[in-house]
């Protein structure tokens, strides 16, 4: 079962463009604790399996070098974006549970802008994802990387921004009617692969 939890869903073969973003150096690689974000990520793999999610979670390649400590992520888009891989990389810190990991969405590669940032409420403007539960202030300890990775999943297709709260991680597609996010949304969608599962 280990075996076939791995080629299933942690397969970084099956995942040549997973290099799309450019992985900013604010989160150092902790090449001691390689082996317990190793662990961390087989658990991960499994809690995913029995569940039954439709997730691919892999671990980050940089140069052909493997990081344990950074995850590739890949789900199925709602709504606007339904069918298609939403995709991205989850950093965790180095001391991890002291801090909160950072999530960061690959870009939409468009009428040749490989740097498109997705245009959503909760999505910043370097790509990274704006979400309570990886708020330094909110942080809790006891968070689980699959608890983490549900609500990336949940937070995308549900924005949890409304008019009157705090400021929007981005303003300006904050400020449109829906109609206008919808059409936006709809442009970029187009240039999305479709989801696909690894084992598939």
């Amino acid at each position: 079962m280990q075996n076939q939890k791995i080629k299933i869903l942690s397969n970084t073969a099956a995942q040549p463009q997973q290099n799309k973003i450019k992985i900013l150096p604010d989160i150092k690689v902790d090449q001691d604790r390689q082996p317990f974000f190793s662990s961390l990520l087989d658990e991960t793999l499994m809690t995913i399996l029995t569940n039954g999610n439709k997730y691919n979670l892999f671990a980050y390649m940089d140069k052909d070098v493997v990081i344990e400590q950074f995850w590739n992520f890949e789900f199925e888009g709602q709504n606007v974006f339904k069918g298609k891989k939403i995709s991205g990389v989850l950093k965790f810190q180095p001391d991890h549970p002291a801090r909160p990991p950072k999530f960061y969405f690959n870009p939409v590669q468009s009428n040749g802008q490989v740097d498109q940032v997705i245009q959503h409420e909760n999505i910043y403007g370097d790509h990274s994802l704006c979400i309570p539960m990886l708020n330094d202030q909110v942080w809790n300890q006891s968070n689980i990387p699959y608890d983490i990775l549900q609500a990336i999943e949940h937070i995308f297709a549900n924005p949890n921004w409304v008019e009157g709260s705090d400021a929007p991680a981005n303003p300006i597609f904050s400020s449109k009617s829906e109609q206008e996010k919808k059409q936006i949304q709809l442009k970029q969608a187009k240039f999305l692969p479709d989801f696909k599962l690894n084992s598939e």
